[in-house]
């Protein structure tokens, strides 16, 4: 079977109770696009700078499979459209040394012996103004419609005016 890699990205993640940690996160797919039922598939991996360098990264995670659906609203029928539920498995590990701009390499190494290569390219840290989860209500009408309901901190208006 052919696998391939997907949802690859490198972030740097700021939480409400001051964690600051950076990530790589990446998905393996099989030749159809779809998830791989197996538990786990990669040996290895390995991210090098946009120099070359190696970066060091925590233990490798597999989070347990998760339901996923994709929606989008439709606005001239005004009802939601859903794809099909998927398993979603996303690898992931800290990355322990600070990030740089630029194009990341990343190679994971399959229980099978094949090599996926792919590029990330990170393009710069942007403070975005963290928002409290305690900013959000869920909540249902007569009707049963879900309804969602925030208050937008005033910081992220100034940073869109930026």
């Amino acid at each position: 079977m052919a696998y391939q890699l997907a949802n690859v990205y490198v972030q740097r993640r700021v939480h409400e109770d001051g964690r600051q940690w950076n990530k790589l996160n990446f998905e393996v797919l099989d030749d159809a696009g779809d998830f791989i039922p197996e538990v786990d598939v990669v040996s290895s991996i390995k991210l090098n700078y946009p120099t070359g360098n190696e970066v060091s990264l925590s233990q490798l995670e597999l989070d347990p499979d998760l339901d996923f659906l994709y929606g989008r609203y439709d606005t001239n029928n005004s009802q939601w459209i859903c794809d099909k539920w998927q398993m979603v498995k996303d690898y992931w590990a800290e990355i322990l040394d600070p990030l740089t701009n630029g194009a990341y390499r990343l190679v994971v190494a399959t229980d099978d012996a094949q090599t996926l290569v792919t590029y990330y390219t990170f393009n710069v840290i942007v403070d975005i103004p963290i928002v409290s989860d305690r900013l959000f209500q869920v909540q249902s009408d007569s009707q049963g419609n879900l309804i969602w309901t925030s208050e937008t901190p005033k910081a992220l208006y100034t940073l869109s005016q930026s």
